[in-house]
């Protein structure tokens, strides 16, 4: 097999400063752990980064460098537990039921004037209409 003597990569990304080095090209599986085991996973424990790299990593590391964060998390994942409960367990009172409005009129209701008006052109109608 003929040696390579480079490697093109199109990458595009809206990160500045990404670097890359240490490329394998291999078909065996076995062979790419170990230049991982040899390499990387040295690397990165010695820059300081998570070896798993995963999210819970990265808010362990942030929170054991700035303790505050703790209260930040613990905000986090109890608020919508106590907004849901809030919004499905409410207490119902009994006051409700008076407070609604029914057909009948009110005192404040605009549209009385207006009904009572009609009410009175009608009889007036019916009164002029038994008198012919």
């Amino acid at each position: 097999m003929t040696s390579i003597g480079a490697i093109g990569l199109e990458l595009w990304s809206m990160s500045n400063n990404i670097l890359f080095d240490n490329f394998l090209v291999t078909a065996d599986c076995s062979v790419a752990s170990q230049v991982a085991e040899d390499s990387w996973r040295k690397k990165a424990a010695k820059e300081g980064g998570s070896i798993t790299g995963g999210m819970v990593d990265s808010l362990l590391d942030a929170a054991q460098e700035r303790p505050w964060l703790w209260g930040f998390y613990a905000l986090a994942l109890v608020l919508p537990f106590v907004l849901l409960a809030a919004c499905c367990c409410r207490v119902k009172s009994d006051d409700v039921g008076e407070a609604k409005k029914t057909d009948e009129p009110q005192p404040d209701d605009p549209h009385k004037d207006d009904e009572e008006k009609e009410e009175k052109e009608e009889e007036k109608e019916e009164e002029k209409e038994e008198e012919k």
